[in-house]
């Protein structure tokens, strides 16, 4: 009786400890979720902790993302990936990275991370708001449904065409997703393989084809039917894997007039298009190693033999990146402005903030433009920092301007005075210059 009451009291203390310890993840994980409009959820698990997963967040254009994802069997051992991949899918999202990369770098994440016979099985489904259209990935999860309401029947089916995340380092090059158009009536349902497997008394399946029938039946509110339909089925029988059901409805998204992009591709006045654009970005480990500002002018002395412009474009880029790069991602304004004197500190030091941001970027992106009637170069720059105070450091540029202030020029003050305009938007993370081909400018100071 003694052994009995241990026993009981060490099944109750490890109970208590797991509630907490959900409760905490709990809290953890819907700090990480974007609010969707309209979207529905129903989660059963098998045990404390769950080994399905949603996640939800909005890039910087707009787009809402929606991931399910099912870790190798249920309970403690199956959440162990959940807060990593929660953090790398939110961040990732709303600092603009496309799905496929943040895919990827979550495949290595967790194939670094996950012992042997562990992984993740998961479904991204991004509706995209401008272009009314929704790309689809679906990693060894159950068919994703796209069901049309008004016509009344599935639409599409995303079948899985690649394996879960987390078995192969490789598993990047397969990364591809499925785009297609969608229409507000159209309804996303993403489900679980618990949901199919689930077993009545008499031990039969729930199965797919008794899940096509209630979708094929039940269009306006298809997510109440499956649950209802699950719950009679099941008859609160006890699970052996987690259930998780997910609907998301398009059209509350297609109606969105969009966040605007953080790169906008409207322009300034006074602006008209001209020949060519040139895009560029930078992100995570590559910060590290590549310098696209060479990159950029290898190409552009390919487009332009215009020596002075050339010079003014290397010097404006030069000054623009760093400052994105080192204020910006790496916001090393404390000793990027000389606090160390020794270069082996400032090294080591460098090198920590860039372990520190494994997932910023920077965009640069060059364009031929005409302005106020001259041929022109517009320069756009975006950075994934928190942006800073631009409003004060452009009126203390004015004044000085106003006041004959008599200093070196360096910086965003050179900048300015080689550009024919420089403007700060946002928050402080983009950038807009222009600088006019060099036949404008010596005649309009002639």
């Amino acid at each position: 009786m003694g052994r009995l009451r241990e026993l009981k009291n060490l099944y109750r203390d490890s109970v208590h400890e797991q509630v907490v310890a959900r409760g905490i993840l709990s809290v953890a994980l819907d700090a990480r979720r974007a609010d969707i409009d309209g979207m529905q959820v129903m989660s059963r698990s098998a045990a404390i902790f769950s080994g399905d997963l949603v996640l939800t967040a909005r890039d910087p254009h707009g787009s809402v993302s929606i991931m399910l994802a099912d870790f190798t069997g249920h309970g403690l051992s199956a959440a162990i990936g959940v807060l990593p991949v929660a953090e790398m899918f939110s961040v990732m999202t709303e600092k603009g990275f496309s799905p496929e990369v943040i895919l990827r770098n979550i495949n290595d994440k967790l194939f670094t991370l996950l012992p042997k016979g562990m992984f993740m099985a998961a479904c991204v489904v991004q509706i995209n708001s401008g272009s009314r259209s929704a790309c689809v990935l679906n990693c060894g999860m159950p068919d994703v449904y796209l069901l049309d309401r008004r016509a009344k029947h599935i639409k599409r089916r995303v079948r899985s065409t690649h394996i879960p995340l987390g078995i192969s380092n490789e598993a990047d090059a397969r990364v591809e997703f499925e785009e297609f158009d969608v229409e507000p009536d159209d309804v996303f349902i993403l489900h679980s393989d618990g949901l199919t497997e689930a077993c009545n008394c008499h031990g039969n399946m729930f199965g797919s084809e008794r899940l096509d029938q209630i979708i094929e039946l039940h269009n306006d509110d298809i997510f109440d039917a499956i649950q209802v339909g699950f719950s009679s089925f099941t008859r609160d029988r006890e699970l052996s894997d987690d259930v998780t059901l997910v609907t998301i409805p398009c059209g509350n998204h297609l109606a969105r007039t969009g966040v605007k992009s953080d790169l906008p591709r409207s322009h300034p006045p006074g602006v008209d298009q001209a020949g060519w654009r040139f895009m560029i970005e930078v992100s995570g480990a590559g910060l590290r190693e590549i310098d696209p500002v060479s990159i950029i002018m290898q190409q552009y002395s390919k487009l332009d033999n215009s020596a002075a412009t050339r010079n003014r474009l290397d010097c404006v880029l030069t000054v623009l990146y760093n400052n994105a790069l080192n204020h910006g991602v790496l916001e090393a304004s404390h000793f990027v402005d000389g606090s160390l004197d020794n270069e082996d500190k400032y090294d080591r030091a460098r090198n920590r903030l860039f372990d520190r941001a494994p997932y910023g970027f920077v965009r640069t992106e060059l364009q031929q433009i005409v302005y106020r009637g001259h041929p022109s170069l517009l320069i756009r720059l975006e950075d994934s920092g928190r942006g800073f105070d631009h409003a004060s450091l452009m009126s203390e540029l004015h004044d000085e301007d106003r006041h004959g202030a008599n200093r070196a020029e360096s910086g965003i003050a050179l900048v300015r005075r080689l550009c024919e305009s420089l403007h700060y938007r946002g928050k402080g993370n983009r950038v807009e210059a222009i600088i006019a081909d060099p036949d404008r400018e010596a005649s309009t100071r002639g």
